[in-house]
């Protein structure tokens, strides 16, 4: 699991940041979940603020990022998302497709440039779920019904 309890910052270019990272993957991923318990920008003006999950191979090179929820404020952003966005990447997603062992993910964001524009995070939490991994394992009742 990433964690990043807080990010209040203003904005001063529209390049990705680093909030937090995994440890490095012990193997492929079958899915991400993610969620954000506050998720704001400055309120107002254009909207730039967005917050992304990518994925590095191991000498720290980029390979893929997946934009979470799209431009916060955005129409689009609106028609899906409120102030606490949460969501599911699955396996047909290429963030989760090249992800291998040695890999690892960072939590990113950009607040945007053009002055005034700031990203206002709090409780953003992603969880890496192996491949592999059965979440009905752990109950009993709901292994028997396969």
């Amino acid at each position: 699991e990433i964690s990043v309890s807080s990010i209040d910052e203003d904005g001063y270019d529209d390049d990705w940041h680093e909030a937090g990272k995994s440890e490095p993957l012990t193997g492929p991923v079958q899915k991400i979940d993610t969620s954000v318990d506050n998720f704001e920008d400055q309120g107002w003006g254009y909207c730039k603020t967005r917050l992304a999950i990518a994925l590095y191979n191991p000498q720290g090179e980029f390979v893929v990022r997946e934009d979470l929820f799209g431009v916060y404020r955005s129409d689009e952003y609106k028609a899906k998302y409120d102030n606490k966005p949460t969501r599911q990447i699955g396996s047909e997603e290429e963030v989760v497709k090249k992800a291998a062992s040695g890999w690892s993910y960072k939590l990113e964001y950009a607040v945007g440039g053009g002055g005034g524009h700031e990203i206002h995070v709090e409780g953003w939490t992603c969880q890496i779920f192996s491949a592999g991994d059965d979440e009905d394992e752990e109950d009993p009742a709901k292994a028997m019904l396969r």
